[in-house]
């Protein structure tokens, strides 16, 4: 029931305040009936009766173009002065290009508007996707390729596959309003891949769609129509999240102090909405801010245009969503996500490098171990042990056959040695000992002691008997 506000001067001759009534019936060729209050009788609204619609009034809007809107469905109006106008509306009356609802009162006319609707019958660009699964197990950002028909615009196919390749796609039903589609093949168990296909279109319909690639071990292929004139952008609150740094080498010397400790620079992705120009190049200064008053600037390595992914270093500031960032060239964008990371380093704490020991080579409680000082003892130093001098050798192995990187360090090697006539028997020599001869004990090879035997003169001689 609508509510009016009636001139109560002109419906009877009692001297009342104008007042709110009712509606109770509205008849096409006889008079409004109301009910003043809850225990008052039908009235009839007489001719000539002022009368003010206080409970809702009707707006038009006249579109462009067709809409194909029908009675009940939802608009959402946008870009109005009015804060009633803007919001969600259901449609009470439709022609081809205008559509009416209700508002709480009458305002004036106003140009520009713009309008979205969740009609299954409308059409017109895409204004909003609502996200019924996040889906997961997601490592990176996913591509969004483009917009797949609803039931009844889409066409019917049918797939020929043999050994794990498709051979061929049959078109049953060709659908209606496709412009550009492409075949994209998924396969349900998550094992085929590389079929592409060439699609053909005649008048909005799908005549036939002719393999380029039968790709490779599909199981439960589908293959699925899917138009890429639009951009659509991904977001995301955690997917490519660092969980953890690995440190591959501690370092050493870091000091403790918060001022001095190093500080980590991670390169970041952000996700960008454009809004003058088309992309960001490489090494692009970009910055959040004025010209004049940057809050935050970055480096540009990179720019994914599929997925709008933004790859910035050298960040100074913070890096925030839902405000602009600019080169200085012009381009404009929105940054939908900031990817920027907050690690930092932990210093006195304990680490270990990566992997594990193969053998027991430098350990500490084996032979010849050492401890690595990054200079003599490290991955690129070597040693030349010689009995020359290294100043003799130095200049011919550096330029010949020294290894750029290293650092080379010279051992000399010194030899003792002395000749004797001493030689091993198996059995002892000597019946006797002359008194004149000193003996000296050797061993054979069993460790028997045999006796060998020296004259004044001091020359060795053994009797061989």
């Amino acid at each position: 029931m609508d509510y009016l506000e009636i001139d109560n001067v002109s419906l009877d001759e009692e001297d009342r305040d104008n007042g709110i009534v009712k509606i109770d019936q509205i008849y096409s060729s006889g008079p409004i009936v109301f009910i003043r209050d809850i225990n008052d009788h039908n009235h009839d609204i007489p001719d000539q009766t002022t009368i003010h619609n206080v409970d809702k009034y009707v707006y038009t809007i006249e579109t462009s173009e067709p809409h194909f809107m029908i009675v009940g469905d939802k608009v959402k109006i946008m870009g109005s002065q009015y804060d009633d106008i803007n919001g969600l509306h259901t449609l009470i009356s439709v022609d081809p290009t205008s559509f009416e609802f209700y508002v709480s009162q009458d305002y004036e006319e106003e140009n520009e508007l713009t309008y979205m609707t969740s009609s299954e019958v409308s059409t017109g660009k895409v204004s909003e996707v609502k996200m019924t699964s996040p889906g997961y197990g997601y490592e990176s950002l996913p591509k969004v390729h483009g917009l797949t028909k609803k039931f009844v615009d889409r066409s019917i196919t049918h797939i020929v596959y043999t050994g794990g390749e498709i051979k061929n796609v049959d078109v049953r039903f060709g659908g209606s309003r496709y412009v550009n589609p492409r075949a994209v093949f998924i396969d349900s168990a998550n094992k085929g891949y590389g079929a592409r296909a060439d699609v053909v279109v005649r008048n909005g319909k799908v005549t036939e769609i002719n393999m380029i690639n039968g790709g490779s071990d599909y199981i439960e292929p589908t293959v699925y129509l899917v138009e890429e004139d639009a951009t659509f952008i991904a977001t995301t609150d955690d997917i490519g999240g660092i969980k953890s740094i690995k440190v591959i080498d501690p370092g050493r010397n870091i000091s403790a102090d918060l001022s001095l400790r190093p500080e980590l620079q991670v390169t970041t992705r952000l996700v960008v909405k454009f809004e003058e120009g088309t992309q960001f190049n490489y090494s692009d200064q970009v910055y959040q801010g004025t010209a004049t008053n940057m809050t935050a600037t970055a480096s540009v390595v990179g720019f994914d245009y599929e997925r709008q992914i933004l790859i910035v270093e050298d960040m100074v500031g913070i890096l925030k969503s839902g405000e602009y960032i600019y080169n200085t060239n012009g381009t404009k964008a929105m940054v939908l996500v900031s990817g920027q990371s907050d690690c930092r380093v932990l210093v006195d704490d304990v680490a270990k490098p990566a992997g594990d020991f193969i053998d027991d080579k430098s350990k500490i409680s084996e032979a010849y171990a050492v401890i690595q000082d990054s200079y003599r003892f490290q991955w690129f130093s070597y040693v030349i042990s010689s009995p020359l001098q290294q100043t003799e050798y130095d200049t011919f192995v550096k330029e010949i056959v020294h290894p750029s990187g290293f650092i080379q360090f010279g051992d000399v090697s010194i030899h003792d040695s002395t000749q004797s006539g001493s030689i091993i028997v198996e059995e002892s020599p000597f019946d006797q000992v002359p008194d004149l001869i000193v003996p000296l004990l050797v061993s054979k090879s069993d460790m028997t002691p045999i006796i060998v035997n020296l004259t004044p003169s001091d020359q060795f001689w053994i009797n061989t008997k």
